[in-house]
Formats: C-alpha cells, sequence, structure tokens
C-alpha cells in the first residue's frame, strides 16, 4: 500500500521540528508493520498502537486512552488526525483535540464532536500545531 504523496514530507517536517507522530488503528500490529514496511513509513512513527493490546475497536474511549497511558503524552498535547468522521467524532467525544483530514472535499457528516480544524492535504498539518 502506497501512501499518499503528502505523508513522508509532512511527517519528516513535523520529527525536524521535534513532534512525535504516533498511529492508533483498529489494524492488528501484524498489518500494521506491514503496512508500515511497504509504505516505507516505519521510521516515521514513535508510536503504533494496534486495538489489540485493549481488545476494543475504533470509537471506544478505551481504545483513544492508549494516546495518552502508552506514548505519556499528556492529553491536551496531543493533536489526532484522521479522515473518518467516525473516528474524528470518537476521539473528539474522548477529548483529543481532532484535525479533520478531508482530502476529497466532502460534506461534514452529522456526527457528535468537535473539529479543531479541517484540512485537504496533511501538508498543512505543520502550520496547525505550529
Amino acid at each position: 500500500m502506497e501512501a499518499f504523496p503528502d505523508v513522508a514530507p509532512t511527517l519528516e517536517v513535523l520529527t525536524r521540528t521535534g513532534l512525535t507522530s504516533g498511529m492508533l488503528s483498529n489494524g492488528t500490529p501484524a498489518m500494521l508493520a506491514s503496512a508500515l514496511e511497504a509504505s516505507g513509513l516505519v521510521s516515521s512513527f514513535a508510536h503504533v498502537l494496534s486495538v489489540e493490546s485493549v481488545g476494543r475497536y475504533k470509537p471506544d474511549p478505551r481504545f483513544y486512552a492508549l494516546a495518552t497511558s502508552q506514548t505519556g503524552v499528556p492529553l491536551e498535547r496531543i493533536v489526532f488526525v484522521s479522515a473518518n468522521a467516525w473516528d474524528v467524532a470518537g476521539a473528539s467525544s474522548f477529548g483529543l483535540r481532532v484535525v479533520w483530514l478531508n482530502r476529497e472535499g466532502a460534506p461534514r457528516e452529522e456526527l457528535p464532536g468537535k473539529r479543531a480544524a479541517v484540512m485537504t492535504s496533511l501538508s498543512e498539518l505543520p502550520l496547525l500545531v505550529s
């Protein structure tokens, strides 16, 4: 699986500015390792967190709690990015600051939660978090 062209450069900018990137996924650890290897992004993520560690799928709040418990990063210092509206709703309801990556310009779905921002490209993220 290839990553979108804006992913690697954006992750490099975030790393150079001293920010840490992580991944929260409903995928298994083996699936995530394989996808990261195939996309060449293995070294881009300090944390790769899977549902298997809590036995709950997104949007269960216990899964989003991994963002703080497994990284040691306080909730208020985390920016959660997702292209999935249900994931945005779940993360926001948990209390994460959420950015919706809306590459296609889709209309907003009527789901609970609040977005801190909406982007059409991941390349917008460094400016949003600076």
